[in-house]
């Protein structure tokens, strides 16, 4: 009576200590085209455009084939919708991340240089700072374009001054509306954060973006899935983009809001999907704790206030 045949009561997935065969190193054949006007870095491949802006010190442009993947550019994300738990018992950390302007980072563009090129590859480094009211962010990222279309991406993220409890550290990104179809290999098929990702077992999960969303009755964080190896976002025929994490950890949300658009929505039903798919990688996403009725987030699975780093590499999928 109470559920189906086959339903798992409990179970464990227990990591194999097996040798793996060597990858050998990937080959980014072609040439690589590069123009630099002194405010937008300009890099052509056979099948691909990207471009970098100076005064924003990010990339602005990624086309593959013409499409443009890129709606809002790769920034700093430092923040996220508070959760129930973020509430409980006082408000304590959703209070005080208002408090100190984690809701409302200022942006401030550095740098942005070519720190080395050849006909194969070039590389840009990027400098931004993040500020709240008291403390501030260090966002250090070093671009690797090949003549292929492939793009890592070396993030370095730095916390400074008097900050609270963080939320999480990555970066956040607006891609084309078309790139609905959503496939992963890592912690699923449901979200799941540090402290809730055994229920969760690795395998390759396919979805959608738009059901990535949980409509909780308060709108909060949603959508998180850890230890994510690699997603592909892709339109009905299967072209689009090719994540692989090449850090240790990465933890992937893909939905239709910003976490700005479920903090200012007090119910779900005042929320609007966004057409473009909201892309966050993060090298670190706070626990979520038991607030809401009892303590919050141990000590493990929060986030130390030190360098965190976070690589990853960006490639079509055709």
């Amino acid at each position: 009576l109470w559920a189906k045949k086959g339903f798992d009561v409990a179970f464990e997935q227990l990591k194999m200590d097996v040798p793996t065969a060597a990858l050998s190193a990937e080959k980014h054949d072609g040439k690589l085209f590069f123009s630099d006007d002194n405010k937008t870095i300009t890099l052509t491949g056979k099948s691909f455009v990207a471009q970098f802006d100076r005064d924003k010190a990010t990339l602005v442009s990624l086309k593959y084939n013409g499409n443009e993947m890129l709606v809002a550019a790769p920034v700093f994300q430092g923040f996220r919708a508070p959760t129930d738990n973020d509430r409980g018992f006082g408000n304590w950390l959703a209070k005080d991340w208002a408090n100190s302007g984690l809701d409302n980072l200022e942006r401030k563009a550095d740098s942005c240089r070519i720190v080395e090129k050849t006909d194969n590859f070039v590389k840009i480094l990027t400098v931004a700072h993040s500020f709240a009211k008291e403390g501030s962010f260090v966002h250090r990222t070093i671009w690797t374009v090949y003549a292929d279309g492939t793009i890592e991406s070396d993030n370095s993220f730095v916390p400074q001054g008097k900050l609270p409890e963080l939320p999480r550290l990555g970066v956040v990104m607006s891609l084309n509306k078309a790139l609905e179809q959503y496939s992963w290999y890592g912690h699923g098929p449901y979200e799941n954060y540090s402290d809730r990702k055994e229920s969760t077992p690795v395998g390759l999960y396919k979805s959608t973006v738009t059901e990535q969303y949980v409509a909780y009755d308060h709108p909060q964080e949603t959508g998180n899935h850890e230890g994510v190896r690699w997603l592909t976002l892709t339109d009905k025929s299967g072209r689009g983009i090719e994540i692989k994490a090449l850090s240790e950890n990465m933890s992937a949300t893909a939905i239709h809001f910003t976490a700005d658009d479920l903090y200012k929505a007090d119910h779900a039903y005042k929320l609007t999907p966004r057409p473009e798919t909201v892309l966050s990688l993060d090298a670190a996403m706070l626990g979520l704790g038991n607030s809401s009725c009892g303590p919050g987030v141990l000590k493990k699975y929060a986030i130390e206030k030190k360098e965190y780093k976070l690589k990853f590499e960006i490639k079509p999928v055709q």
